[in-house]
């Protein structure tokens, strides 16, 4: 497997920031005003955060990471309270899946949109990789 280049490493890594600063952001209103359910944090902030950049399903992967958060220390599932607010590190895991991305068969390439723009990866040697990660594809040629 390829390692990406310095400037896109610095773009993933950018996006990584951007999804979990706005994370960070939306867990402290959530814990100042004790809404902190999926569907509350959505209406209350699904706009802000596409105005602050993130398409559409990074932003639904904030609200429900924040929201999921919450969730594990509710009383009803454990003894533990928030006392602060939730915290994300810069460089936490942010999900990214079939509509953050987009697929090219013929180009055997995948672009991903960053911060930074719409990146490309992939060459013909990646099918491979491709393949393993996704079992039962059959769509991609060989």
């Amino acid at each position: 497997m390829k390692l990406p280049t310095p400037e896109r490493a610095a773009a993933l890594m950018a996006t990584l920031h951007v999804c979990n600063e706005a994370a960070n952001r939306l867990s402290a209103r959530a814990s100042e005003h004790g809404r902190t359910s999926r569907a509350a944090l959505q209406a209350s902030a699904y706009a802000e955060l596409k105005a602050r950049g993130l398409s559409a399903q990074p932003a639904l992967h904030a609200l429900r990471k924040v929201a999921d958060a919450y969730s594990t220390l509710r009383p009803s599932r454990t003894n533990r309270r928030a006392a602060e607010p939730v915290a994300f590190r810069p460089g936490a895991a942010q999900p990214f899946d079939d509509r953050c991305l987009s697929w090219q068969l013929d180009d055997r390439t995948v672009s991903i949109r960053t911060v930074s723009g719409r990146m490309k990866a992939g060459s013909a040697g990646a099918t491979g990789e491709i393949r393993a990660a996704n079992p039962g594809t059959d769509s991609f040629p060989e």
